[in-house]
């Protein structure tokens, strides 16, 4: 199937176990914060009915008064939004990520200061570039970046809506557990590869649009001050300003001996058609 912007639905893995039971999956919880006023609204596509149960934010972009003030970006828990999810079997072929991806981002003040780096795009790829990983607008257009060292830093602004895009450019399905500010998007919980993620089909996309609420609804990544961050909030905000990605390959189907009768099986005979036996 085909990841749609317009109406996106992703493969939510789990592992394959001895009963047969389907797996719950774990929604990140809400903040729980009281209601503050909000100007964001995304023109696009705006938030489902049920959003106005969700605390709101003040994200709009406002200046800062002193430099002991700015203390750079991080991401909120946005409005609802709709984007579908269901289950699906994934085995890994290792415990272990093939790639992990961290990405780091921040207003243009904060990274500017620290990098002579020419413009970049805030897409990163795997060593085969089987897998890329951008964050993008909106609108869909890819967000642009810095460098300050060997660390690529995104640039955001207060107030403005991003979401994550991973894209499969190879023939295998991946599986990728993301976190964003050292929290796993599907539970909210602390980020972990032992978890578990979507599902990138061969050559499609996934887009991340924010934590997950529900198998129909994510809360939208907003980019906001850090301490009115998903993670401040949580009383976790010491990994505030990084994205990240693991990689896993899907484990090869095993063998069997089916596998093998059906391997070598004839969709015709080449004999003539035998006399009647009466």
């Amino acid at each position: 199937m085909s990841i749609l912007r317009v109406v996106p639905v992703i493969l939510l893995a789990f592992g394959l176990a001895a009963c047969a039971s389907r797996a719950r999956v774990q929604r990140a919880p809400s903040p729980h914060l009281g209601t503050r006023g909000s100007n964001a609204r995304d023109a696009r596509r705006g938030p489902s009915p049920s959003a106005a149960a969700e605390p709101a934010y003040d994200v709009g972009p406002r200046d800062y008064e002193t430099d002991d003030d700015r203390d750079g970006l991080g991401t909120l828990y946005g409005e609802r939004r709709r984007s579908g999810s269901y289950e699906t079997r994934f085995e890994r072929a290792t415990s272990r990520p093939e790639t992990i991806f961290s990405l780091w981002y921040d207003d243009f003040d904060g990274v500017s200061a620290s990098s002579n780096s020419p413009w970049r795009e805030s897409t990163l790829y795997d060593a085969a570039r089987d897998i890329s990983v951008s964050l993008v607008d909106s609108r869909g257009r890819v967000l642009d970046a810095l460098d300050v060292g060997h660390q690529r830093y995104a640039i955001g602004a207060p107030g403005q809506r991003y979401e994550i895009e991973v894209r499969n450019h190879s023939g295998r399905r991946y599986e990728v557990v993301a976190s964003v500010d050292g929290l796993d998007v599907i539970d909210g919980g602390h980020a972990s590869t032992r978890k578990r993620g979507y599902i990138v089909e061969p050559h499609d996309t996934v887009v991340i649009e924010g934590w997950r609420t529900h198998e129909d609804e994510v809360a939208a990544f907003r980019f906001g001050r850090t301490r009115d961050s998903y993670a401040a909030r949580r009383g976790a905000p010491g990994d505030v300003g990084v994205i990240g990605i693991a990689l896993f390959c899907e484990r090869a189907p095993r063998w069997t001996p089916d596998r093998d009768r059906r391997r070598h099986a004839r969709p015709f005979d080449d004999r003539f058609a035998p006399p009647p036996t009466w």
